[in-house]
């Protein structure tokens, strides 16, 4: 295994107003397994989530998604504790290609993550998620419908293939539906619901009330943040 990130915890920051709902963070040093560069960011703690958007995004005080750091000469996105030493030879030459300089400054920790894993190989379910996650980063700007379209993409090609369990199945189902409700493709978004609504899976609980509630929204063509049903 290669290097494992250092961190060193310097600043307790980020409390609520109660303790019982709170969410902390720390000001920390990272250093860059790329070339050993340090940078100081914010790493989440602890926070308190009350319940999840329809893209699952969690509500509350805490901090969605959770803060990543970024290189601050090269660009690389520290996306997980520990790579390998290939994987670092693969990123060395990647991050200093004119592709991955054009995504520096218009683009999302989390999106350059992405872009990261792909170069990488790993599988379209975990890019997907981390496609997601950066379209939270870009709720409400001009990059959403982008990352939002990107991450409906890797949903559709993790579906294709077989999943670990039913239930990761599940939930990329609903999400996949869920960003096309989001980009306006409501008439995809409503075959999706309709189709899932038959299947027994999605006919208890949960699932049954989210797949109702997508249903509506989509009837009345509303592209909006919605939260989820209780669990």
């Amino acid at each position: 295994m290669g290097p494992i990130v250092r961190v060193l915890v310097v600043l307790l920051c980020g409390l609520t107003a109660t303790a019982a709902l709170a969410s902390t963070c720390h000001e920390v040093d990272v250093t860059c397994p790329i070339d050993g560069q340090v940078v100081k960011t914010r790493e989440a703690k602890s926070g308190t989530k009350l319940g999840n958007y329809l893209d699952m995004k969690p509500y509350g005080p805490m901090p969605a998604p959770w803060p990543i750091a970024r290189c601050p000469g090269n660009g690389f996105v520290i996306y997980k504790p520990v790579f390998s030493s290939e994987e670092l030879q693969r990123f060395r030459a990647y991050v200093a290609t004119d592709e991955y300089r054009a995504l520096l400054r218009p683009h999302s920790n989390y999106y350059l993550a992405a872009r990261l894993q792909i170069h990488n190989g790993e599988p379209p379910r975990q890019v997907a998620y981390t496609l997601l996650k950066a379209s939270w980063e870009a709720e409400g700007t001009e990059l959403y419908p982008r990352y939002a379209r990107e991450a409906l993409e890797m949903f559709g090609k993790a579906l294709a293939g077989p999943f670990d369990n039913e239930q990761g199945a599940v939930t990329a189902e609903l999400l996949a539906g869920e960003l096309e409700r989001r980009l306006g493709m409501f008439d995809a978004a409503r075959a999706r619901f309709e189709r899932l609504r038959r299947e027994p899976r999605f006919q208890d609980g949960f699932n049954r009330d989210y797949v109702a509630l997508q249903l509506e929204l989509i009837a009345a063509r509303d592209r909006g943040v919605h939260r989820a049903p209780e669990q």
